[in-house]
């Protein structure tokens, strides 16, 4: 029984289906890793709020990630809202993208030429090639999947207009596009591959023919609105990626080295494609390649572009795959250098469908008989197998940022210096401080001026108390660019705790100039001066760290807290609630909301506010002492005997708990047991006046065998 054309697509996109969640199925079962999923995600405080007029905003205004890319924002707001920290359901967003955009590139490629089964091919490469794993598997790189969900589109719906021209279908083309850009800048190049496809599949040009110019002149125009895209989101990205201080100086990295890495880069590319081993997740830049890899790498493409253009009219299908290959990659490939890797899998994710298109018209286009075209099929099966299994084998990889760095460090034979150091920093976390100790030092022998690690071993040092030694990693640290600021600030909390005040104002507006948006700047700038009674002052630096970061609950804690303090009761109690919301049992808001209604007359709802405070941090000492103080106004002094207690026990140092469970127990003419608190009420704190008045009246009291009253508490 012969199947119908559209059951045989419905079969088809079926297996495509199957292939691809079964080989990828394993990243719903991996978690987050600390390579950039904290900047994205784990530590994302307008992901981990979800999908809010406020979150939206700040997707298409924000710059924070070194790109500008909302789409990409706005997708993973939707999944904070759906999922929030599960990293099963945010993987399997990226799976679905994936899935869909392998069921996207068949039916393009189906449609563009009529033939189903090397679209097939190519599409089921695209599905399971192991260099795509990253794309897919790194939470981070989210953009991957979603720009080329819309990339595709734009391909589908310009096929449309190329059919039917008009202006609501050139609009489409603009508009998907525009969305792809939206998700990641690294599209910017698709009005050239438009032009590749005008070539083939699309015949809409031809080479060494009469009227060639003309359409060549025709179809070019027709790519200005687009191109204009292009360029405005290029400018754009180059903005981005320099506020991230993502983008190496020339002294560092020189245009001839650049230059020089262009064609070693690409021959890698190339060998990835066809022998996909020792993917990692970050590779080294290598720095100047010998002279004969240069050479050999030149030769090998500039054989493969002599080839492509002799067979230009013979076998059209080779020069727009082996063009997408090549320009796909421009923008990444390393004359503009964005960070301190050489190449990335992610880069391939859309590229290597140029070369997936040589190999798969390729093998069509074979005149050969029955049997070896049988031989050809087998070959493909054998090759889509393999790659399946190098893929699985690859997911695993992402499984836990444990397993990630040993994988990569496993990978690199020369050293991969980032792996060792963010090994380091994981077992920091951990208390491992012998073993992060070792993962830095060899990071800094791989990498002798990394200040990366040099900040780290800073913070082993002062993890383990040993503050000298810190500091001397922190100078270090603060002469290399990228880490100065944190190193700065670093530097400034331990002149804090050494008690120099002045020194810690100094190093902290120090990484407030270099690094604008680090919000930690301001917060510790506003709690020293509030140490130094200077509180005005530090209202300015609170308002400051809250405006960089709306979102964090310890910033709006931290104002309303000072507002309180400053007697602005109403701001006071409008802050501290947006920190209650923004993180719901919030117990040091909840007891400083308490607080401001005690103050405003509203016991009933201090009361309650307090015992929520104390539900939610059982030694919060502030909640305990303030909810036994209206016990103790009220005369309960059983129930506010026992929460003096507690609070007196959460914060040993603090005296005024201490002292109010003296006065408690002599209230119930417990005299001989009250003194004792208020005895080390005034040792604990000689300047307490209160607490010496309480204990004179009190010793009087043991003399003459009177009652105790309240009035001196």
């Amino acid at each position: 029984m012969k199947i119908s054309r559209s059951a045989s697509n419905g079969l088809i996109l079926l297996c495509l289906t199957l292939l691809t969640l079964g080989v990828f199925s394993g990243v719903t079962r991996n978690g987050f890793v600390t390579f950039d999923d904290n900047l994205y995600i784990t530590d994302n405080l307008y992901v981990k709020q979800g999908l809010t007029p406020q979150t939206l905003a700040w997707a298409f205004s924000n710059l924070d990630a070194g790109f500008y890319h909302p789409l990409t924002w706005l997708t993973l707001l939707i999944d904070g809202s759906l999922h929030r920290d599960n990293p099963g359901g945010i993987h399997l967003t990226a799976l679905l993208f994936h899935l869909l955009n392998t069921l996207l590139l068949f039916w393009v490629l189906y449609r563009l030429t009529g033939m189903r089964w090397p679209a097939v091919f190519a599409a089921a490469l695209f599905a399971i090639h192991p260099a795509h794993v990253e794309s897919v598997a790194w939470a981070a790189q989210r953009k991957d999947v979603v720009s080329t969900f819309f990339l595709f589109l734009t391909l589908l719906a310009y096929l449309d207009y190329v059919k039917d021209p008009g202006w609501r279908r050139g609009t489409f083309v603009i508009l998907s596009f525009s969305l792809g850009l939206l998700a990641k800048p690294m599209l910017v190049t698709l009005p050239l591959v438009l032009l590749l496809l005008d070539y083939w599949p699309l015949k809409r040009l031809t080479v060494n023919e009469p009227g060639s110019l003309q359409k060549f002149t025709k179809c070019a125009i027709e790519k200005v609105p687009l191109l204009v895209l292009a360029f405005i989101a290029g400018i754009v990205a180059i903005i981005a990626e320099n506020h991230l201080g993502a983008l190496p100086p020339l002294h560092e990295r020189g245009i001839v080295e650049r230059l020089a890495n262009v064609p070693v880069s690409y021959v890698k590319y190339l060998a990835t494609m066809i022998c996909p081993r020792d993917l990692t997740a970050f590779y080294p830049h290598p720095g100047m390649p010998a002279i004969w890899q240069v050479a050999g790498a030149l030769a090998v493409l500039a054989a493969i572009t002599v080839i492509c253009a002799i067979l230009v009219k013979k076998l059209p299908w080779l020069i727009t795959g082996w063009l997408w290959f090549l320009i796909t990659l421009l923008p990444v490939i390393g004359i503009i250098q964005v960070g301190a890797h050489a190449m990335a899998d992610r880069y391939t994710y859309v590229s290597f469908v140029g070369l997936s298109i040589m190999l798969a018209w390729g093998a069509a286009s074979l005149r050969i008989g029955p049997r070896s075209r049988a031989a050809v099929t087998a070959g493909a099966a054998i090759m889509t197998g393999a790659f399946s299994l190098l893929a699985c084998s690859q997911v695993d990889t992402w499984k836990d940022s444990k397993t990630l760095y040993n994988h990569m460090m496993a990978v690199c034979k020369k050293g991969n210096y980032l792996a060792q150091n963010n090994l380091g920093l994981l077992l920091i976390n951990e208390k491992q401080h012998a073993d992060a100790e070792d993962h830095i030092l060899t990071a800094l022998k791989i990498r002798p001026r990394y200040g990366a690690a040099m900040l780290n071993m800073g913070v082993l040092f002062d993890r383990q108390g040993k503050t000298d030694e810190a500091l001397v990693w922190f100078r270090k640290a603060a002469e290399i660019g990228p880490e100065s600021a944190m190193a700065y600030f670093n530097i400034g909390a331990i002149m804090g705790a050494k008690n120099q005040p002045e020194a810690a104002l100094e190093y902290f507006q120090h990484a407030r100039s270099i690094k604008r948006n680090l919000a930690l700047a301001p917060m510790q700038i506003a709690n020293t001066l509030n140490a130094q009674g200077r509180h005005r002052e530090a209202l300015i630096y609170f308002r400051e760290a809250l405006s960089l970061q709306p979102l964090d609950p310890q910033a709006n804690y931290n104002l309303g807290a000072q507002y309180g303090l400053l007697g602005k009761l109403d701001s006071a109690l409008l802050y501290s609630t947006r920190a209650m919301q923004l993180r719901p049992g919030y117990s040091d808001a909840c007891a400083n909301a308490g607080t401001v209604l005690d103050k405003l007359g509203k016991q009933a709802d201090a009361i309650g506010l307090y015992q929520v405070a104390i539900a939610s941090d059982g030694k919060n000492a502030n909640a305990l002492y303030n909810l036994g103080a209206i016990f103790n106004r009220n005369g309960n002094f059983a129930e506010a005997e026992k929460l003096f207690r507690k609070a007196a026990e959460a914060s040993p140092a603090w005296g005024q708990p201490v002292r109010m469970l003296g006065v408690c127990l002599l209230s119930q003419g417990k005299t001989d047991e009250g003194v004792p608190y208020l005895e080390k009420a005034v040792s604990l704190d000689p300047k307490d006046s209160v607490a010496a008045e309480n204990l004179k009246k009190a010793r009087e009291l043991q003399a003459t065998g009177g009652n105790f009253g309240q009035k001196s508490q």
